[in-house]
């Protein structure tokens, strides 16, 4: 009689033994309708459309390229360099004369035709700071128009863009419910559901990074194929993350015996009671060996890892009277055995000795079809081969220690739950695996060892390690974590950044610092010549790959009359638009900052110094962006190329939201149904209202109701567009909605 009450555990599936536990306007190509298109280009050029020589209306799909008896010069573009790692360049070409502006396009394959593609940029200069965010070939044309013609495409120029870039993805698998019922378990599923929660939040990967695959779909051939379309995303610069949570097995051994010699009185007394107890330390099991077990049926005698049989007792003998045969194996290096008489009498017991029992290769963990043949270390190691970055590996299942060190090669970093030889459990109270649950719960900023202002893997195992084995003590079986780290320097998948020292050495300043995690890395270093009210940017490195350790970097003094008064460094890692800064910021001589505001941009000098900014320019970078608006909007006022991103993907870049106040992260600022774009660029409403002509309705309902949202009263009839939608019903594009020959405003008036 064995039982655990609310313990499961995973996956105790022996091989050889009995033992089983277990919007758009496009212009009309017709040429009916050649003076409406003339009228609306016309129009176009001369409106304020174009609010500056900078930013101009965007083409939408489906562009016409205009034909003349003259066309205009095809623009040449400037070759690009063949590759580049940061996504950050300029797109340059030359004049064509008479052209009114300049229409650029962007593809991921050659450009033959720009039919299908929506220009990335539409004005009248003659150069473009070009700044993607995915790696891939890309290729650009240009297009110049004039009020009648266009030319034809321009040469077509391409460049690599290989960004450095650490990234993350994911392979998560669970499997709770296994073929049948018997194999089932409770909580794998919600590890890889939690699993996933804490890695979106703590690390910021983007949920098109997961691949979760729970139950029936975690089979081997899907839980490889995952792995390998992940590592067909990934450079040598990025993570796998992978969890396995489910059924493991070993191998079950018998091994060494050990004499042991147990005798009860022959026969016993009618109130005989004895108990027997050995241990072998470390044994993942034991049994014993009785040369004779002859009990009568009203006495019991137990064999069990506990002096408790109601619980934990694994053999209950009575009226029996056997000869030469093992008890069942015992879970535990504990082994008793206990008689008790029952008020009668009968031979008694005779055990020679014990066997210590262990769990030995192969090791598997068991996919959702694995309950025959398991997934084997080799061959998880195969298909993880295909990662050319590094991968992590948590694995909460039985035996998982001796799975995991067949995994364990280069560039990789394995938790596992448990020991070769020794379960792993579930947890009920907490509704996780238990290992799993210590796991999510371990992160703690105090086990920050080496003081790098970030947590690793390597400094959470030791407390990982206590809260299992104390949380697995507690409800009556204990197992072990295993670590196997084959990773260079710390494995740290938080983005962070720290500066730690900022020295000046007499002709430049000396950094150490780490850059931590996830993301892309940028380090700026700034001098400061305070009499003369000079900034000089002496450092910019746009393209860092975190590398988990103590770096360092001299930054010279500038050259020429400027004087040091003042030195300030910025560090920032930025994974999926969040970013983690440190600043460090040293005076080199005597004179100081104030808090006054001396460029006007709303940031005392004193704060732009420490975020090393020009206090004696709004815009230190010179992307048109207010250096606050930039603050506000959590960009860089250091980075002069975040001016052209869409943050909000509404058509309208950083740049132009500034120029029109709008939110960069709402397609719709005022929420008043428009896009931002269609109000700036198609409907000349205001962006930041959401009735521009305060009829009453608001500018989306306008288009809508097709009323114009810049009139009040679209029809001139006296009532505003408003009262006649929302009030009168009467039609506010019709002056006499009734026909009856009286103006609505008149009839209104009247009361009629």
């Amino acid at each position: 009689m064995y039982f655990m009450p609310k313990i499961h555990k995973r996956g105790n599936i022996s091989r050889n033994s009995k033992y089983k536990k277990d919007i758009t306007p496009k212009i009309i190509k017709s040429s009916l309708f050649i003076c409406v298109i003339l009228v609306f280009i016309s129009l176009s050029l001369t409106s304020d459309i174009f609010y500056d020589k900078n930013i101009n209306s965007r083409s939408m799909s489906g562009e016409q390229i205009y034909s003349a008896d003259t066309p205009l010069d095809a623009p040449v573009v400037t070759e690009l360099p063949i590759m580049d790692i940061d996504g950050r360049y300029n797109v340059n070409w030359t004049t064509s004369s008479g052209a009114a502006y300049y229409k650029l396009y962007r593809n991921t394959s050659s450009i033959s035709s720009v039919d299908d593609l929506s220009a990335i940029y539409t004005g009248t200069n003659i150069n473009y700071n070009e700044s993607v965010n995915t790696s891939a070939h890309y290729y650009y044309v240009v297009v110049a128009y004039s009020a009648t013609s266009s030319s034809e495409l321009s040469n077509c120029v391409d460049v690599a863009v290989e960004l450095t870039i650490s990234e993350m993805y994911a392979v998560l698998a669970g499997i709770s419910d296994y073929p049948g019922t018997i194999n089932d378990l409770s909580y794998c599923d919600d590890d890889v559901v939690d699993m996933r929660n804490f890695i979106i939040s703590e690390y910021g990967i983007p949920e098109e990074n997961i691949i979760t695959l729970l139950d029936s779909e975690a089979t081997e051939s899907a839980i490889e194929n995952a792995i390998t379309t992940q590592s067909a995303k990934m450079d040598s610069d990025d993570y796998l993350f992978f969890q396995y949570s489910g059924h493991g097995s070993a191998q079950f051994s018998a091994g060494a015996t050990t004499s042991w010699n147990i005798n009860s009185p022959h026969p016993y007394g009618s109130s005989y009671h004895q108990l027997w107890h050995a241990s072998s330390p470390g044994a993942p099991a034991m049994r014993v060996y009785f040369d004779r077990c002859a009990v009568d049926y009203w006495s019991d005698c137990y064999v069990g890892d506990y002096y408790n049989w109601q619980t934990t007792y694994v053999n209950w003998y009575y009226g029996i009277d056997n000869t030469n045969f093992y008890s069942d194996w015992v879970d535990s290096d504990q082994i008793y055995v206990e008689l008790i008489a029952g008020g009668s009498t009968d031979w008694g017991v005779d055990i020679s000795h014990y066997q210590i029992g262990s769990y030995v290769a192969p090791y598997e963990i068991i996919p959702y079809d694995g309950l025959s043949t398991g997934m084997s270390p080799s061959e998880l190691d195969a298909v993880l081969d295909t990662v050319p970055g590094k991968t992590v590996c948590v694995i909460d299942a039985c035996h998982s220690g001796g799975f995991g060190s067949g995994v364990a090669q280069s560039d990789r970093y394995v938790l596992t739950a448990a020991q070769n030889d020794e379960y792993s459990l579930e947890d009920s109270a907490n509704q996780n695996g238990l290992f799993s649950y210590q796991f999510f719960n371990v992160w703690d900023a105090e086990l920050d060892v080496n003081l790098d202002d970030v947590v690793s893997y390597e400094e959470i195992f030791g407390d990982l390690y206590t809260n299992t084995v104390s949380r697995s003590s507690s409800v009556g079986y204990t197992h072990h974590p295993c670590e196997y780290d084959s990773v260079d320097n710390e494995v740290i998948l938080n983005s962070n950044a720290n500066i730690s020292t900022c020295t000046d050495k007499g002709s430049n300043v000396n950094l150490t610092y780490n850059l931590n995690g996830l993301g892309q890395g940028t380090l700026y270093g700034a001098y400061y010549d305070i009499p003369n009210q000079e900034y000089s940017l002496e450092h910019a490195n746009y393209s860092m790959i975190p590398s988990n350790t103590l770096s360092t970097i001299e930054i010279d003094y500038p050259s020429g009359t400027f004087t040091e008064s003042a030195f300030s460094s910025i560090l920032a890692v930025t994974y999926e638009n969040v970013t983690e800064t440190s600043n460090y910021s040293i005076s080199l001589d005597v004179n100081t900052f104030t808090t006054s505001d001396t460029d006007g941009d709303g940031i005392d000098d004193t704060t732009e110094f420490y975020r090393g900014l020009n206090p004696w320019s709004d815009d230190t970078d010179n992307d048109g962006m207010n250096d606050a608006w930039e603050f506000q909007y959590y960009m860089d006022p250091l980075d002069g190329f975040d001016g052209y991103h869409d943050c909000d993907c509404d058509g309208l870049c950083n740049l132009e939201e500034c120029q029109y106040d709008t939110d960069p992260y709402s397609s719709d600022t005022d929420s008043d149904g428009l896009n931002d774009y269609d109000e700036v660029i198609i409907y000349s409403t205001d962006p930041t209202l959401e009735d521009t002509d305060d009829d009453g309705l608001i500018d989306g309902l306008e288009i809508t109701h097709s009323t114009n949202p810049n009139n009040p009263d679209s029809d001139s009839d006296g009532l505003k567009d408003g009262e006649e939608v929302n009030l009168y019903g009467t039609n506010p594009n019709n002056g006499d909605s009734d026909g009856d020959g009286w103006n609505d405003g008149i009839e209104i008036s009247f009361g009629t």
